[in-house]
């Protein structure tokens, strides 16, 4: 899983902004195999959407799309690979998923930026980066938690943790 704070400098900005994950590099730049996830913001061309695409050996297929004018308001950007469900969420809401086994290898993850007409004044903005692997299983005490070891460049994992109390 991938994920991130999104914010339009301004409404129509012309810029986007997502994450990758599974990223694997070609043989030579830009040819490269990757899932997409990003904002899509260009009132000049009637767009604003939040996109996922596969690129496979630098050719982008468009995966869908779920349309939303978020204006200036920051929203959050993930994107799930679990086996062959690729989704995106917005604000923990799934607005696209699909099944997909092109991309299958682990890769690396990041960030996408750019496309606006005039860079620092016409941007999308990220922030708040987060990469991990949801597959993976922690105990600490009684806290056993499957669903959310988050990574941030380290090993940051959100645990759930159950509490007991003693008999009164």
């Amino acid at each position: 899983v991938v994920s991130a704070k999104v914010t339009p400098q301004s409404s129509g900005s012309g810029g986007i902004a997502g994450v990758v994950g599974r990223k694997v590099a070609g043989t030579g730049n830009p040819n490269y195999t990757t899932y997409w996830a990003d904002y899509y913001d260009n009132v000049v061309a009637g767009s604003r959407e939040w996109r996922l695409y596969k690129v496979v050996a630098a050719t982008f297929t468009a995966l869908g799309t779920y349309t939303e004018n978020i204006g200036t308001s920051t929203k959050t950007l993930k994107l799930s690979m679990i086996g062959t469900a690729i989704k995106l969420y917005v604000d923990d809401v799934e607005r696209v998923g699909v099944t997909d086994s092109a991309i299958s290898a682990e890769g690396y993850s990041g960030v996408v930026v750019g496309g606006a007409a005039v860079p620092g004044t016409n941007a999308v903005y990220l922030d708040d980066f987060l990469a991990g692997d949801l597959t993976q299983s922690i105990t600490v005490g009684t806290a056993t938690e499957t669903d959310s070891a988050l990574a941030a460049g380290s090993d940051f994992q959100n645990i759930s943790h159950k509490e007991e109390r003693a008999p009164r």
